[in-house]
């Protein structure tokens, strides 16, 4: 074995040692020149600079000597001092060389060196065992086992004594624990107190679960205190003065005994003085708030910008501002003092934050109160800058220390958040303080909140929650604020003409789509669920408000033409329109109607056009979750942090609701394609399997609705005079007069001249007439593209036989701009793509189903309202009825309209006599029942068997 290993390295010597003497510049020769100079002085803390160390050097020649004296004689020194280092550096070289010659000579004796080194052990594992035969084995009963079985009995009993041993020194130690530790601190040997209360420290651990250990602590802690209390005013002095090498013992001595926390407490304190308290006395003009009394006399100290008043976001804003100067003041200072800077940083920022009074919390609430419903841009203003800061803190942060290697991502399949509903941080629980739950099967390290963020969003993260009902109230501020311009004035039909109408959906279109930046401004779009919600809300609101205006409009007499600006028509339209009994009053609210309804046009094709850029919007927006849902470390924002957008998503803004709206919108369904905005019939399509789900269906609902009231207001206009007719047509005298009642005598051959004809009344021929002369209405307006507008809406009116009249012309990407579905869509979802639009209708098909809706409503209105009045009818009166119910009907179909089951149930039945009326003869069996028991009790006749 001796041979083996004297043989490993054979021929290697010793390297030789470099004299330290070579690397120190030799003695000065002159009397005035220095004799040494220091270089190691240069890599040491104690100089800043080289500028530094040589005003060291310079200070230490000769008193008296003049400055390029002293510069001459550190040349020569210097000159000296190089010399010495090349013959080193030389020396060195040539060392080197020679060890790895020797080296390169050895290698090849390793592998003989180590094959007999495994000879040897092979031999001494024969030895071994020759040895374990002779001995009787290793058993516990052999001489060998009870040999060691000794041997281990002898090294615990060893191993305790030490341990023994160990303890009383301790015990010892600890007697004289305070008067060491009180005299050196006493001496101002602070580190010495600082070691020797480590050391003490250290052996705590003996005295756990033993009677003295609470006793022994509290000695500790006393001493500790007693240690910091001594070393306070040297550590604030230190840190005013920025004297980092006392700072930095200072850190070791107050981590000797575990006082990091406290030596942080002073530094910070210390650091932030001036910036609390220009948070704490700033004058905020929109905040109510009054600084603490105790804290007033002080606020003469502050500069000028700090007293002039200003708004918080703009205070928020010069607050940050200091702060990050602050921060990267600290970024050249922390590194030097402790050992964690990227640590101490964010402490630094957590607790100034944290640390503030009034809070930000306390700040927010109070301009919330001062602002009122309007608070919601003055919060977005804030975050913003919040989130401007924060960005610049994480830079700061790059710039201290290299940001760790990024782990790769773990690509999970994509997860329904309706799965794994997110949780909502609640109060007092950081989240950074464990991972976040992202639903989609990542790490349980793979995205956290970092302390600072958390103390720079969280006082938000409220405000964000609450985005809906903020949003909600400021609309509506806001809405009412646009739609009540004084300069509009009027009342009934001047607040809902078709330009100022027009005008009020402009401006409320214009603050929605304000709305959905102040979304994506405070929550990121976490909060488009709400955002959707108060929009269809506001647009439901809206289009209420202008039917109340109509109906108001409606009753007034003649106020129609000036909110419409219509006014008289000229004389061609009066020629042409002679003979519809249509006073100046109806014509001009006819027109206001006519533009009314081509307002609504107006307003279907806005509001297909904002759902349409929303909806891409949102579009954008859902990837975008998707992605945070997937990849919650790798996922940033643009303009925010990681941080930000980690709490957004644990909040309950993160909802199964928000997976609902979005996710259609980012997987659309095969059957969409691009519709035309306007809603019209003519621009509808068949029915599509699987549409995607409108986003405001309750504002296309109330549009629809106000469109329909708009028709009927339109409706009413043109049956005004026609339904005049028919009001005193139930009280005719002719319904009870019977063949006896003559209005004269008797003729000259003594004849009864009978008083009835056959021919209608002239109330019904009136009402005829005006609806003969409804074609020349229609024919001087048929150019009116408002006509044509939602004409599936109109009362009366069979969709599927306005579809069959449509013949398919151009594709349905050509109807209109991309995502616009129609406002009006009773006939079903959208067409896909492969199926072509259908065409518009023509001016004829429109007239005649405008003619068909106005006449089956005179008709309804006849056999609703008024034959169930008439209170008595003869048989002449029946025969009357008759008359006249067959002169309607045939108006009707010359009309190209099929009379309504109603009208010929009372035709028929007045046609009966009083044995089929009563049931005694055939014929009454056809007749609907309501209308037949009500035409028997008029007639005065008794049914049988009722």
């Amino acid at each position: 074995m001796a041979s083996a290993t004297s043989g490993l390295t054979p021929g290697l010597t010793p390297p030789r040692i470099v004299s330290p003497s070579l690397l120190s510049p030799p003695a000065a020769s002159s009397p005035t020149s220095p004799t040494s100079l220091d270089l190691a002085a240069l890599t040491s803390d104690s100089f800043v600079s080289e500028s530094d160390w040589l005003n060291d050097v310079l200070g230490a020649t000769l008193p008296g000597s003049g400055a390029d004296a002293a510069l001459a004689d550190v040349e020569s020194t210097l000159t000296r001092s190089l010399h010495s280092l090349d013959l080193s550096v030389t020396d060195t070289s040539a060392l080197v060389d020679r060890l790895i010659s020797d080296i390169s000579l050895s290698v090849p004796r390793l592998a003989f060196d180590l094959q007999l080194m495994r000879e040897n052990a092979l031999l001494l594992r024969f030895t071994l065992d020759g040895i374990r035969k002779r001995g009787g084995g290793f058993g516990a009963e052999s001489e060998v086992g009870k040999v060691l079985e000794r041997m281990k009995v002898l090294d615990l009993v060893k191993q305790r004594m030490e341990a023994a041993r160990d303890v009383l020194r301790e015990a010892e130690s600890w007697s004289t624990l305070e008067s060491e530790v009180t005299g050196l601190v006493g001496e101002g040997q602070f580190q010495k107190a600082a070691e020797r209360l480590a050391e003490a420290a250290r052996s705590m651990v003996v005295f756990q679960n033993t009677t003295e250990y609470e006793a022994r602590r509290a000695l500790m802690l006393s001493l500790q205190n007693t240690l910091e209390t001594s070393l306070s005013s040297g550590l604030v002095k230190a840190i005013s003065e920025r004297d980092v090498k006392a700072c930095k013992q200072l850190w070791n001595i107050f981590s000797m005994v575990q006082r990091e926390q406290e030596y942080r407490a002073y530094y910070f304190g210390n650091r932030r003085t001036a910036l609390v308290e220009g948070w704490t006395h700033a004058k905020l003009v929109d905040s109510l708030e009054v600084p603490p009394a105790h804290l007033s006399s002080s606020s003469t100290a502050l500069s000028a910008s700090q007293q002039t008043p200003h708004k918080f976001s703009s205070h928020l804003v010069q607050f940050y501002s200091d702060l990050q100067t602050l921060l990267a003041e600290e970024r050249t200072y922390v590194p030097a003092i402790f050992p964690d800077p990227a640590h101490t940083l964010s402490s630094f920022i957590e607790t100034t934050l944290e640390g503030l009074s009034p809070s930000v919390p306390q700040r927010l609430t109070a301009i919330a109160d001062f602002y009122g419903p309007l608070v919601l841009p003055e919060l977005i203003a804030a975050f913003k800058a919040t989130e401007e800061f924060a960005v610049q803190v994480e830079r700061t942060f790059a710039k201290l220390e290299p940001a760790p290697s990024a782990v790769a991502p773990v690509v999970a399949s994509p997860v329904s958040p309706g799965a794994q509903p997110p949780t909502s941080p609640r109060h007092g629980h950081s989240p950074s303080t464990g991972s976040v739950s992202n639903g989609g099967g990542l790490g349980a390290h793979s995205a956290q909140v970092r302390p600072w963020e958390t103390a720079l969003f969280e006082p938000f993260l409220d405000w964000q929650v609450e985005y809906a009902e903020l949003e909600r109230r400021y609309l509506g501020a806001e809405v009412e604020r646009a739609l009540s311009n004084p300069s509009e004035g009027g009342s009934g039909s001047d607040k809902v003409g078709a330009k100022v109408l027009l005008d009020k959906v402009q401006r409320v279109f214009a603050l929605l789509e304000d709305a959905v930046g102040r979304n994506l401004a405070l929550t990121h779009g976490y909060g488009a669920k709400g955002l959707v919600d108060v929009m269809n809300d506001v647009l439901v609101a809206f289009f209420d408000e202008r039917k109340g205006d109509l109906a108001t409009a409606a009753a007034l007499s003649g106020g129609g033409g000036g909110g419409a600006g219509g006014g008289s028509v000229d004389d061609e339209h009066e020629m042409a329109l002679e003979g519809l009994e249509f006073s100046t009053d109806d014509w001009s609210t006819f027109q206001f109607g006519l533009r009314l309804l081509d307002t609504c046009r107006a307003m279907a094709d806005r509001l297909s056009a904002f759902e349409a850029r929303v909806k891409s919007r949102m579009t954008v927006l859902a990837h975008a979750v998707r992605e945070a849902r997937l990849d919650p470390a790798g996922y940033t924002a643009p303009g925010t942090t990681r941080g930000a957008i980690l709490l957004l998503r644990q909040s309950t803004l993160n909802s199964v609701e928000l997976a609902d709206l979005l996710d259609p919108l980012e997987k659309p369904s095969p059957s969409e394609v691009p519709h035309h905005a306007a809603g019209s019939l003519s621009h509808a399509a068949p029915p599509a399997p699987a549409p995607t789900p409108f986003l405001l269906p309750k504002a296309r609902g109330a549009a629809i609705d106000f469109t329909r009231t708009t028709q009927l207001f339109l409706h009413e206009t043109i049956l005004a005079p026609l339904l005049s007719h028919l009001a005193e047509y139930a009280s005719l005298s002719c319904w009870a007069t019977s063949e006896a009642q003559r209005p004269g005598g008797k003729g000259a051959f003594d004849l009864a001249i009978p008083t009835f004809s056959l021919s209608p009344t002239e109330t019904i021929s009136r009402v005829g007439e005006g609806l003969f002369n409804l074609p020349r209405l229609f024919e001087v307006y048929a150019q009116d593209d408002a006509l044509s507008f939602s004409i599936e809406t109109l009362p009366f009116v069979d969709v599927e036989s306005l579809r069959a009249l449509q013949q398919p012309s151009a594709p349905a990407a050509a109807a209109g701009p991309a995502g616009a579905p129609p406002i009006v869509s009773l006939s079903g979802p959208p067409a896909p793509a492969a199926v072509a639009a259908p065409a518009p209708l023509s001016a004829e098909i429109v007239i005649a189903t405008w003619l068909s809706s106005l006449t089956l409503s005179v008709l309804s209105h006849l056999t609703a309202s008024v034959l169930p009045s008439v209170a008595r009818l003869s048989k002449h009166g029946a025969a009357q009825l008759v008359s006249d119910l067959d002169y309607i009907s045939n108006v009707a179909r010359a009309l190209d309209v099929e009379s309504p089951e109603e009208l010929e149930a009372w035709r028929e039945a007045a046609a009966l006599d009083e044995r089929q009326l009563r049931g005694e003869a055939e014929g009454a069996d056809k007749v609907e029942r309501g209308v037949l028991e009500r035409v028997a009790r008029i007639r005065g006749v008794r049914r049988v068997g009722v």
